[in-house]
């Protein structure tokens, strides 16, 4: 197989031809998950142990997969998710992915960790984008990210919290892929066998802009990816998180609110409690901690998505399986929840 995206019919065939063009610790960035992969493998699993059972003979000459979404009519159940520096796997990935997502008539969610702005991206892709925001110890940072969301037109709000202890990337380190960057023998070896990447990607950013940024990070935080952090942290996280700063971030934001890193159904129904519109049910992509998503499907509230889907089919999934499997003692329980309207802890 060539490196031509005409030539990948699904997404292993995508996954090669990345493979071969970008850096090794760029790729394994995308790739891989936490330490030794346990929760990729164990997601991978969960979706292979999912089978179809289609009924025959029924008129569906006149399907559809558009669906109302908040309000909105998209195009199909999906979404674009949010991916840190997706502009280091292409020049302007986030601009590119999201002008594919407007032409696919779905949302794109941009990463609060990505290369372009989130005004670039509403500038010059449009669509229909939703901003993920990671909560910093200084909450004010956080805020601002939201008031510049929503001065960019970003219909949709999505606040992390699965991140309160940083990932252990064993690979970034063996890779020499961290912040802030740092010239090695070991990464300058990977960077020269990888001249497409180099020229293609960091060499037009260095021409256009110079070293590329993090450019939705606060000015007091932001800097290029080989520049020392005036924190510990190059992205620091916030461990002290409660309800009450999802309360806050309702009073401050409008629209859509969604909460991102759930994986227990009484945190699904105390979200929406606390004034969430939807929770999307995720590990991570297995890329923050090791666990297992839930057996639990959601309300109509929740949504969930798979983990490095190698097929169609696995992307399909799970959304068959929400309207099709019955009702397990987790889901009951869930619904009793919501229908017993629980409270929003108080801090």
């Amino acid at each position: 197989m060539g490196d031509k995206l005409s030539d990948c019919f699904n997404i292993a065939d995508l996954r090669e031809v990345a493979r071969r063009v970008l850096p090794r610790g760029v790729f394994d960035f995308v790739d891989r998950g936490t330490e030794d992969d346990l929760a990729i493998r164990n997601n991978r699993a969960a979706f292979e142990r999912i089978t179809f059972r289609p009924r025959v003979l029924v008129d569906v000459s006149k399907r559809s997969q558009q669906i109302e979404l908040f309000g909105r009519p998209s195009a199909m159940p999906l979404a674009v998710a949010p991916t840190g520096a997706a502009g280091l796997l292409c020049f302007e990935g986030e601009v590119a992915i999201a002008s594919a997502a407007a032409k696919a008539g779905i949302p794109f969610a941009l990463s609060t960790s990505s290369i372009n702005s989130m005004e670039q991206v509403a500038e010059r892709a449009g669509g229909r984008l939703w901003f993920q925001l990671y909560m910093w110890p200084d909450r004010s940072m956080s805020h601002q990210l939201v008031q510049r969301a929503k001065a960019a037109g970003y219909e949709a709000l999505i606040v992390t919290v699965d991140t309160a202890v940083g990932p252990n990337r064993e690979y970034n380190r063996r890779s020499g892929f961290s912040l802030p960057f740092r010239l090695n023998r070991r990464n300058a070896f990977d960077l020269a066998t990888h001249p497409r990447w180099l020229l293609g990607v960091m060499g037009r950013y260095l021409l256009a802009s110079g070293m590329p940024q993090f450019e939705n990070l606060p000015d007091a935080m932001r800097q290029s990816l080989t520049s020392t952090p005036a924190h510990k942290r190059a992205l620091p996280k916030n461990d002290s998180l409660t309800w009450d700063d999802l309360r806050q971030l309702r009073r401050i934001w409008a629209g859509p609110l969604m909460v991102k890193g759930i994986l227990h159904a009484e945190d699904a129904a105390l979200a929406v409690a606390c004034g969430a519109d939807g929770v999307i049910v995720s590990n991570h992509g297995g890329a923050s901690a090791a666990p297992r998503l839930p057996n639990w499907i959601g309300h109509s509230s929740a949504s969930n998505a798979p983990s490095h889907p190698r097929c169609a089919r696995q992307a399909v999934e799970p959304a068959v399986v929400r309207t099709s499997q019955r009702p397990s003692p987790q889901r009951t329980r869930l619904r009793t929840a919501w229908s017993s309207g629980p409270q929003c802890p108080q801090g």
